[in-house]
C-alpha cells in the first residue's frame, strides 16, 4: 500500500515540476512559450532556445526571435 501511494506522490510532484517549468517558460519566452508554431530546443548544457518554424517559409520571422516575445502577427495559442 505505501508503494502505491509513494508512486502517485510522485506522480503529483512530476506533475507539479511540469507546471512550473511551463510557467517559468511562459515568462521566459513570451508568446512563444504557447505558440503552435515554436519548437523548444534545449542544448546538451541545458540552454533553452525558442525556433519559430514560421521561419521556414516566412523572411518576416526570426529563426531564433529575441525573448521574449510580447508581440507576434503570426501567434497562435498551440493546441496541446
Amino acid at each position: 500500500m505505501e508503494r502505491h501511494a509513494a508512486r502517485r506522490f510522485g506522480e503529483h510532484n512530476s506533475h507539479a515540476k511540469l507546471a512550473s517549468v511551463l510557467s517559468e517558460d511562459e515568462e521566459t519566452a513570451g508568446l512563444c512559450a504557447s505558440c503552435r508554431h515554436v519548437r523548444r530546443v534545449e542544448s546538451g548544457r541545458g540552454s533553452v532556445f525558442w525556433l519559430c518554424r514560421r521561419a521556414q517559409d516566412d523572411p518576416d520571422y526570426a529563426r531564433y526571435p529575441p525573448i521574449p516575445v510580447r508581440q507576434c502577427a503570426g501567434w497562435e495559442v498551440s493546441e496541446g
